[in-house]
């Protein structure tokens, strides 16, 4: 299996791990998280390869601000983002189909979530604990119709349902 470190725009060091070499891809993996905060851009290509997943716990508890993540990335994996309570903004670009179980659990600053139409499931817990949340942007209603949702997915928070509908735009 290979793997490679890569800087990014902001100067971050990010660890890599091919996912396919006939494909060309690569998934963003966990590393050097003491080095992870503020602004966080995750290049769509890195060293000839095409990043399409965003491993488990990569980022898990590190005070990223904000994160730009390309449109290649088909998934974010279980606890991709769990903890990171500074984010103050979610957005999953076109282009991110699947959103693991707690991806972005407890990311409590979080007030924003935009969801693309691109989006096929979000598993358990994807974004619990966003008590902060006061806006959800869904891109294409009858494409986040389609949308398989595990038990006790919480794109939305545990309200009543007339004030989820208030919220969304």
């Amino acid at each position: 299996v290979q793997t490679f470190v890569s800087k990014t725009v902001e100067g971050i060091e990010l660890c890599y791990t091919v996912v396919s070499e006939d494909e060309k891809t690569c998934k963003v993996d966990e590393c050097n998280k003491e080095t992870i905060s503020g602004t966080v851009t995750i290049p769509a290509m890195v060293n000839g390869y095409t990043v399409v997943l965003i491993e488990k716990e990569t980022f898990k508890g590190c005070p990223i601000t904000k994160v730009n993540i390309p449109g290649t990335v088909k998934t974010i994996a279980e606890s991709a983002f769990r903890n990171c309570n500074d984010l103050t903004e979610i957005v999953i670009p076109e282009g991110v189909e699947t959103i693991g179980k707690y991806a972005f659990d407890n990311c409590k600053n979080a007030v924003s979530l935009s969801l693309p139409s691109t989006l096929k499931s979000i598993a358990y817990s994807a974004f619990d604990g966003g008590n902060k949340r006061t806006k959800v942007i869904i891109s294409d209603l009858a494409s986040w119709c389609a949308v398989e949702l595990d038990n006790y997915s919480s794109v939305f928070n545990y309200h009543e349902p007339s004030y989820e509908t208030t919220h969304l735009y």
